[in-house]
C-alpha cells in the first residue's frame, strides 16, 4: 500500500516568516536612515541581522529542511573524486587549444565569404 504522508508546516512558520520579512525591511529602511554611519557598521550590523534572521529561520520547517538539504550536499561533496592537478592542466590545455583551431577555422569562413560578397557585389 503506498500511504502518502505530508508533513504540513505549522501555522506559526507563517508568523515567523513574516517577522523575518518585516524585521528585514525594516533593516533596509534602517540602512538608508543611518547612511551617514560608517559602511563597516552598517555591514556588521547586517551581518548580525543575517544571523539572527537566519535563526529564526531554522525554527521553521522549510528553514530545517534547507538545513538538511544543505548537509547532505556536503556529505555528497565530500564523495567526490576531484581530478588531479595534471589532468586539469592537461584537459585545460587541450580546450584552449580547440578554441584557438575552432576560432581560426571560424576566421577563414568569414573571410572567404566577405571576399566573395565583396567580388559579387562589387
Amino acid at each position: 500500500m503506498n500511504a502518502k504522508t505530508e508533513v504540513v508546516a505549522s501555522k506559526f512558520d507563517l508568523v515567523i516568516w513574516a517577522a523575518i520579512f518585516t524585521l528585514f525591511v525594516v533593516g533596509v529602511v534602517l540602512n538608508f536612515h543611518f547612511a551617514y554611519v560608517a559602511l563597516s557598521i552598517r555591514m556588521a550590523a547586517w551581518i548580525i541581522a543575517f544571523i539572527v534572521l537566519g535563526l529564526g529561520a531554522l525554527k521553521t520547517y522549510h528553514g530545517r529542511t534547507f538545513f538538511n538539504f544543505t548537509k547532505d550536499v556536503r556529505m555528497e561533496l565530500r564523495k567526490v573524486v576531484w581530478p588531479a592537478r595534471q589532468q586539469i592542466i592537461q584537459t585545460t590545455g587541450l580546450v584552449i587549444v580547440a578554441v584557438i583551431i575552432f576560432a581560426l577555422i571560424l576566421w577563414a569562413i568569414d573571410s572567404s565569404l566577405l571576399l566573395a560578397v565583396n567580388k559579387l557585389t562589387g
